[in-house]
């Protein structure tokens, strides 16, 4: 009812951690499934920022009802009776329940231009698999649209049209996005991450890091060993870039 007061759910009974919270009083239960994403990628990526605030799937849409029951189904079931290796169930259901919403919403008819209609664009899609799986490739306009068919002018206008900035812009900004990723998480070298996104230079790597984050690589690293938190006592750290798993209110 609009009447019925809003309740936080941060209280109420709480089944340990990560287990149930049990919230209101004795009408009808409603089981509320929640989980994040915590994203490595660059928030300022049009395929991101193109998101709408909110995204709505019913149960009863016939592009999702196939897969939706059963994946929600399944992470309340491990939420509520979790076995071994639970966590790591729960994560990878999420993983993909967020792969098959952003599917449903590619292939609807006006879900946008720019951002997620990109994977709807066979074409484009192909230049972006292409993109994430050869990062260190030295790619060019031209190389990128003679592999997926299409001529240089019309590759380039079509990719910036669904994806909201030119080829060579996204690669840039999807490299610098994995090398922040690759400090934080290794001590690898700094070369050798350089090397890996597509740069053989380190000097070059660095200015490019720089105007990407505001800071050169090796600053990167250390603000991220600075503000990971450390046990305290007997509690066990969570590995660097862990995820909560999704949680159950009832």
């Amino acid at each position: 009812s609009p009447r019925t007061r809003a309740l936080r759910t941060c209280t109420g009974e709480r089944d340990g951690e990560g287990g149930p919270r049990r919230i209101g009083g004795p009408g009808p239960v409603t089981a509320l499934l929640a989980g994040r994403f915590d994203l490595a990628a660059d928030p300022r990526s049009p395929l991101l920022s193109g998101l709408p605030p909110l995204i709505h799937i019913a149960t009863s849409d016939s592009d999702a009802a196939h897969w939706l029951g059963a994946t929600v189904q399944l992470l309340l079931s491990e939420s509520a009776h979790p076995g071994p290796g639970g966590a790591i169930v729960m994560e990878r259901l999420a993983d993909v329940l967020l792969v098959q919403l952003l599917r449903t919403m590619a292939a609807r008819p006006g879900c946008g231009e720019r951002g997620i209609g990109a994977l709807a664009d066979p074409a484009i899609l192909a230049a972006l698999t292409a993109l994430h799986q050869g990062l260190a490739e030295p790619w060019t306009v031209e190389a990128l649209a003679t592999r997926v068919g299409m001529s240089r002018s019309s590759f380039a206008a079509r990719f910036a049209a669904l994806v909201g900035e030119p080829p060579l812009q996204y690669l840039w900004r999807w490299r610098m996005a994995r090398a922040g990723e690759a400090l934080r998480a290794s001590r690898d070298p700094i070369a050798a991450i350089a090397g890996r996104v597509g740069y053989q230079s380190l000097p070059a790597f660095t200015r490019a890091f720089t105007r990407w984050a505001g800071h050169g690589p090796g600053a990167h690293r250390r603000g991220a060993r600075a503000t990971t938190p450390r046990p305290a006592g007997r509690a066990l750290a969570r590995p660097a870039g862990a995820r909560s798993g999704p949680a159950v209110s009832r």
